[in-house]
C-alpha cells in the first residue's frame, strides 16, 4: 500500500562556517574533542513531519538488519531457523534469499547487510558465545538481477576465544569488519580491513584500513568513509571516532566524545556531521543522543534517545520519551535549523513498538525505514505481526 501525505520541504545538509582553527579546537592525541556538555538546545516542535511512504504486513516478527535505496533486508527467525529475505524499497514484497545459513542448520544467522549489489552476513555456531568458545564465519555474496544470491564467499573466520565476533559494514562492492585478540588488559591487537569483493586482484583485494592497541568496535560506512570506533589503552570506556577514505586509508577526522559511560549501538555520519549515544550513568536504562556539525558545534537531541541516521537534510532517531505509559517516538531532526519533528510513534505496552534507524546507520540518500512489532490475543494465545514502512525522503 503506498500512502501519500503533504512532504515538508527537503534540505540537504546545510552549511557550515569552516571548521575552527587546530589551535582553537580542544585536541586529544590528535583527535578533536566534541564535548558534550558544551551542547546546545534543539527546538521540538508540535506538529508531525509529513513524508509519503508505502508499507507491508508480515505475519511473525520480522527485523530490519539494513537497506539501501533501492533495496531493504529483513532477517525472520520462525522459532527453528534463521532466513533472509530481501524487498525492492520502491515496489515488491519480501522474496527469501538466504534460506538458511550455509554454514549448516546448528549455525543462526546474525549481523546482515546490504549494499545495492552485495549481501554480506555472519554465521555464528552452536553455544553461547559470551561463556564458551563458539566458532563464527564473516560470509559475503554477490547480487544478482531479480534479488537473486551469487555464490557465497568466505571472508574471514576464527573463534571467540580467539578474535572477538566481527561487526561489518558494506559500501557497494567494499566490506570493512572490526575484530580483536585481546593481549593484556585493556590492551588488544584491534584491527579494521577492508576487501574488495570485486577485485580479482589479491594486492588490492585487502588491506589492513586501522590498527589499535586498545579496542576497535562498531565500523559504519557513508559515502565512501568508515568510521570506525575506537576504545583507547584506557580503563574506562571514552570512544573516539576515526574517519577513514575507503581504498585508501586516508584519515580525513578523528574526533574524542568525551564520554565517562559506554555508547550506545552505532554512530552516524555524513560529510562532516557525526551523531552518538553514551549512557548519561551506569545504570540509565536509555542514552542521550548527541550530534555535531562539521565546525565543531554539539546539540543534545534527546535525553532518552539513540540510533541515528542521517538521510538527505535530516537526522532520524529513536526517542523514549519519559512518559506513563512508555512512548517510543520516532523522529526526525531537520538540521537547517535544529527542529525536530514526530514522524510515527506508540505505545509498546499496549503491542505496538516502533523501531527505527538502529540498523547501523544505513548508508541512504533518500530512504527511511520503520517497523512496528504488533502484538494480539487469539483466544488466550499472543500472536505476533511486523508493520515495515518505506519513506520518501525527497
Amino acid at each position: 500500500m503506498l500512502v501519500t501525505l503533504a512532504a515538508c520541504g527537503h534540505t540537504d545538509l546545510p552549511a557550515t562556517s569552516a571548521p575552527p582553527s587546530a589551535a582553537a579546537t580542544p585536541t586529544r592525541d590528535g583527535f578533536e574533542v566534541a564535548r558534550s556538555d558544551d551542547a546546545r538546545s534543539i527546538y521540538v516542535s508540535a506538529d508531525p513531519l509529513k513524508l509519503s511512504y508505502r508499507e507491508f504486513e508480515r505475519t511473525g516478527l520480522w527485523s530490519v538488519c539494513d537497506y539501501s535505496d533501492t533495496t531493504l533486508c529483513l532477517q525472520r527467525y520462525d522459532g527453528k531457523n534463521d532466513s533472509v529475505w530481501l524487498v525492492p524499497v520502491r515496489a515488491g514484497t519480501p522474496k527469501v534469499i538466504l534460506p538458511h545459513a550455509v554454514s549448516g542448520r546448528r549455525f543462526w544467522i546474525s549481523g546482515v547487510r546490504v549494499s545495492d549489489t552485495w549481501l554480506a552476513w555472519e554465521e555464528l555456531g552452536p553455544g553461547d558465545d559470551l561463556v564458551k568458545d563458539v566458532p563464527w564465519r564473516l560470509y559475503a555474496a554477490p547480487l544478482r538481477s531479480g534479488l537473486k544470491l551469487g555464490r557465497a564467499r568466505l571472508v574471514a573466520q576464527a573463534s571467540t576465544g580467539g578474535a572477538r565476533r566481527p561487526l561489518f559494514d558494506l559500501d557497494g562492492s567494499r566490506l570493512v569488519w572490526t575484530s580483536a585478540t585481546p593481549t593484556a588488559p585493556h590492551r588488544f591487537d584491534a584491527r579494521a580491513v577492508e576487501r574488495d569483493l570485486a577485485s580479482r586482484r589479491e594486492k588490492t583485494q585487502t588491506r589492513l584500513l586501522y590498527h589499535s592497541d586498545g579496542d576497535l568496535q562498531t565500523v559504519t560506512l557513508k559515502d565512501g568513509v568508515a568510521v570506525v570506533m575506537e576504545i583507547p589503552d584506557l580503563p574506562r570506556p571514552r570512544a573516539r571516532f576515526a574517519v577513514l577514505r575507503l581504498g585508501s586509508g586516508e584519515r580525513l577526522a578523528a574526533i574524542d566524545v568525551a564520554n565517562e559511560h559506554p555508547l550506545s549501538h552505532w554512530p552516524a555520519w555524513r560529510n562532516g556531521w557525526l551523531a552518538w549515544a553514551p549512557f548519561a550513568l551506569p545504570e540509565a536504562q536509555f542514552p542521550e543522543l548527541y550530534v555535531r556539525n562539521p565546525a565543531g558545534q554539539v546539540w543534545l537531541v534527546g535525553h532518552q534517545a539513540s540510533d541515528p541516521v542521517f538521510v538527505g537534510g535530516y537526522l532520524f532517531y529513536t526517542d523514549n520519551r519519559g512518559s506513563r505509559p512508555w512512548v517510543v517516538d520516532i523522529r526526525a531532526l531537520r538540521l537547517q535549523d535544529m527542529t525536530s519533528f514526530s514522524l510515527v510513534s506508540g505505545m509498546p505496552g499496549y503491542g505496538d513498538w516502533w523501531h527505527g534507524g538502529g540498523f547501523g546507520a544505513p548508508d541512504v540518500e533518500h530512504t527511511f525505514v520503520a517497523s512496528d512489532e504488533r502484538s494480539y490475543y487469539q483466544g488466550d494465545k499472543e500472536m505476533y505481526a511486523t508493520l515495515v514502512r518505506i519513506y520518501q525522503v525527497d
